[in-house]
């Protein structure tokens, strides 16, 4: 019996089109990776009540919560202005910047509503949205609702 002899012959071509068809689709997973892997902040002012041994006053409630994968590092928090200027929160009480929002986590900030309208009404605009700054300058905000500026501040 004889053996029959294999061969195989790959064109370049067809090695050119493999080639290309691994490096975009390694190219679209990078990119998706990254996209997935980045911090995602998530910003939302609320109103409540803060309760004293001697009285009650209304705040608002600014949260960040990190639903992203990366760490981020705060670094400001306050409100824009419908003029163009901000109202920046410089000693929060509760918290100290720049703080390190790891994913997953939140970070909360109460404000007596009776001085963000003092501001307000000393600048003559009024907020439009409510936002925290991370370290590289980018800027995470919440629209703030007129529900929440037309309730009178004690």
């Amino acid at each position: 019996m004889s053996d029959p002899a294999f061969t195989l012959t790959i064109s370049a071509d067809a090695i050119a089109w493999y080639g290309a068809i691994v490096a975009t689709i390694s190219v679209v997973w990078s990119g998706l990776d990254y996209f997935r892997d980045r911090a995602k902040i998530r910003v939302r002012l609320a109103q409540g009540l803060a309760l004293y041994p001697l009285s009650t006053e209304r705040v608002f409630i600014l949260e960040a919560v990190n639903h992203g994968r990366r760490l981020s590092t705060l670094t400001e928090a306050g409100f824009l202005m419908k003029s163009g200027g901000t109202i920046v929160i410089l000693r929060p009480e509760t918290i100290s910047f720049p703080y390190e929002l790891h994913e997953g986590k939140a970070i909360t900030i109460s404000l007596e509503k009776k001085e963000i309208f003092e501001q307000m009404q000393k600048r003559n605009s009024c907020i439009t949205h409510a936002y925290f700054r991370d370290a590289t300058g980018r800027i995470y905000k919440a629209r703030v609702s007129k529900k929440l500026l037309n309730l009178p501040a004690q």
